[in-house]
């Protein structure tokens, strides 16, 4: 009965997040599509990015690569909309207990509904939203089974903010430095996430 009672609670929770990025993508659209002209294909932009990513809790790892890629549409002269997914590896602790050993590799998977504003007169370009993301805490090595309190497999709504300092003028590929900051509301805990990467806009 518990087990159907949380699998319950957990896909309640993943629904009711991806509903959020869903209706935040259907309104970015609306907005995207004046009533005189439809979406052009030709203004569609996209970025990359990669770097370092850190997970910001009690005891978490030094943290290691992370990286994203997305797609976004104009919306207004200093605006535009999309959505993002990224990927970040958060790195690898060893916990003992006693005699026993286990190593806790830590990571997250996200998707994320962003809308971005370039600052007016700097090169600045600030981006938020929310999101979904999958954040896991995977036990491996031996004596695992002493453990099992350190293991996280949540996929939880989340939401971000980013600040990339990039070139304002047009060109067909621009090179930024982004600093990325995520948080995502787990059942025991909230974990907070931290980027700085190189960015690709084109």
């Amino acid at each position: 009965m518990w087990f159907r009672t949380a699998t319950a609670s957990t896909s309640a929770s993943i629904a009711e997040a991806v509903r959020v990025v869903l209706t935040c993508l259907a309104l970015a659209a609306v907005a995207a599509a004046p009533a005189h002209a439809g979406m052009k294909l030709e203004n569609f932009r996209g970025h990359l990015s990669v770097g370092y990513g850190k997970l910001l809790v009690t005891d978490a790892p030094a943290g290691s690569i992370s990286f994203s890629g997305g797609v976004e549409y104009p919306i207004a002269s200093q605006w535009t909309t999309g959505i993002e997914i990224g990927y970040w590896l958060l790195g690898t602790r060893l916990e003992e207990r006693g005699s026993l050993g286990a190593e806790v590799d830590y990571s997250a998977f996200e998707i994320q509904a962003l809308a971005r504003w370039l600052v007016p007169g700097a090169p600045l370009e600030v981006s938020l939203g929310p999101g979904v993301m999958s954040a896991r805490a995977d036990l491996t090595s031996v004596g695992v089974a002493g453990f099992d309190d350190l293991a996280v497999e949540e996929t939880r709504p989340s939401a971000s903010l980013s600040l990339t300092a990039i070139q304002r003028k047009p060109a067909p590929v621009r090179v930024g430095f982004e600093l990325a900051g995520r948080v995502t509301w787990l059942t025991d805990d909230t974990w907070m996430l931290l980027g700085a990467r190189l960015a690709v806009h084109y």
